[in-house]
């Protein structure tokens, strides 16, 4: 039993379960009905509980009810286990039973006797389970009640409302009232970097990346070294256009931990959209050492020697970030425009019917000509109408072809031989066919400019 306590104590549950269910197995063979053997049925009961076993934690619990029915630690326990199992109803019924029990032991302190009563201090716990079970009957004046109560004999008052503001945050879903008790323990403590985190992550929840971005600077302001705060800040910051507060935020991560790879990305980001492509390189070169199947840093390598006019290079990083993860549409679009400036035809070629299976578009194709590339590529085009960042990439490659657009537009009659079968494509493909031929206009008139 003792040693049971001992494991219990140092959280070791499965060696503190296993030890007090023999010290109960011990006594029920010598028939020995001391008090001491109702506690090592709770320590064996909270133990199973804490791993899990929900069913073993009931069985003890309710062996100790059934000699001693006004035990307080087995009725916390099976209020508990009600909760975790949803069954409100038992939560009433054990919850009110101990709640009862512990008023009368307050008031009468020597009534156990030599029973120990373990949870004497779990009044809070219970009160906030009894709220949520009248929560989710919608007994919403009852659920507020214990809620109070619960706010009211707790040694610490924020920890209350924060832990019924995760409560419907994670479990109920009423996310309106996780932000009202959210804002509670904020105003109980304001300085509380746990409580600005969880209503952070309520923010995100919402979509309100803004209100998700002040949480997590107050979290920075008090001087957090958390990882995954600062990196979010980083990234929130970043999204918003903010380098200096991404910067400052990065290198308090990085500060923390000179190789952590969200970091080292995002300061390879920062120095990207600084255009400090030098440092940029060198960060993310440093990022891949440390995670080289990562295809963030590769991607971004690719797109820098892209803005240097690197092209060699710049394959070069794409293929990598494709080796890690295939099936990367931008990428592979990416590299179809590259290997078409660099008349890498075949890798163009292989890399098209890549993106062709990317996109579920007819693979079998013949390509003898130019406008054959053309036809492939607004199909392409016309399956990314959606995504426009991807679809550019498309129009880019395109612009490149050395076509005369006005003749491709008349013989696109030929090519889409029943336009009504789908309109929307037909009037893209035109419309797009349209920009083309006044890119191609606007060229042809800046060249001969620089003639003359």
């Amino acid at each position: 039993h003792y040693l049971g306590i001992s494991y219990l104590s140092r959280g070791f549950n499965r060696e503190a379960a296993e030890e007090s269910a023999l010290a109960v197995d011990l006594a029920d063979r010598q028939h020995n009905e001391h008090p001491l053997y109702l506690w090592a049925r709770h320590n064996a009961a909270i133990s199973f509980f804490r791993l899990g076993d929900l069913g073993k934690a009931r069985d003890y619990s309710l062996s100790a009810l059934a000699k001693w029915p006004d035990h307080l630690d087995s009725l916390y326990t099976m209020t508990m286990i009600a909760a975790e199992k949803g069954e409100w109803t038992n939560v009433f019924s054990f919850g009110e039973k101990y709640l009862e029990r512990r008023r009368f032991y307050e008031k009468n302190p020597d009534a156990p006797g030599l029973i120990m009563n373990c949870t004497m201090k779990e009044g809070t716990a219970i009160n906030l389970l009894m709220g949520h079970a009248f929560h989710a009957l919608h007994e919403q004046k009852r659920s507020a009640d214990h809620y109070r109560e619960a706010y009211e004999i707790a040694d610490e008052k924020w920890k209350v409302w924060w832990n019924i503001g995760v409560f419907h945050m994670d479990r109920s879903g009423d996310l309106e009232l996780a932000r009202r008790y959210l804002d509670m323990a904020l105003t109980e403590a304001p300085e509380e970097p746990s409580a600005w985190y969880m209503l952070a992550k309520l923010n995100k929840k919402c979509g309100l990346l803004a209100e998700e971005r002040r949480c997590l600077e107050q979290i920075f302001r008090l001087k957090t070294d958390d990882l995954v705060v600062l990196n979010r800040l980083a990234t929130l910051c970043l999204d918003a256009g903010d380098l200096d507060q991404a910067l400052a935020a990065t290198n308090a991560a990085l500060t923390a931990d000179t190789a952590n790879y969200p970091a080292l990305c995002n300061l390879g980001l920062i120095y990207k959209r600084k255009r400090a492509f030098e440092e940029s390189i060198r960060v993310f070169l440093r990022a891949v050492e440390i995670h080289p199947y990562g295809v963030a840093p590769w991607i971004n390598l690719g797109e820098i020697s892209l803005s240097l006019n690197n092209l060699t290079d710049a394959k070069f990083f794409f293929e990598r970030a494709l080796s890690f993860q295939s099936g990367l549409t931008d990428v592979l679009l990416q590299l179809c425009n590259i290997e078409f400036r660099l008349n890498a035809i075949d890798d163009f070629v292989r890399h098209s019917d890549q993106l062709l299976q990317e996109l579920g578009l007819d693979r079998n194709r013949t390509l003898n000509n130019m406008e054959d590339i053309a036809a492939m590529l607004l199909d392409m085009d016309f399956a990314l109408r959606h995504r426009p960042a991807s679809a550019a990439l498309v129009f880019s490659t395109l612009s490149l072809l050395p076509i005369d657009y006005y003749a491709f537009s008349l013989d696109w009659s030929i090519r889409d031989p029943e336009p009504d079968q789908n309109g929307e494509k037909s009037s893209f493909i035109t419309k797009r066919l349209d920009e083309l031929r006044l890119l191609a206009k606007k060229t042809e008139g800046t060249c001969e400019c620089a003639i003359n």
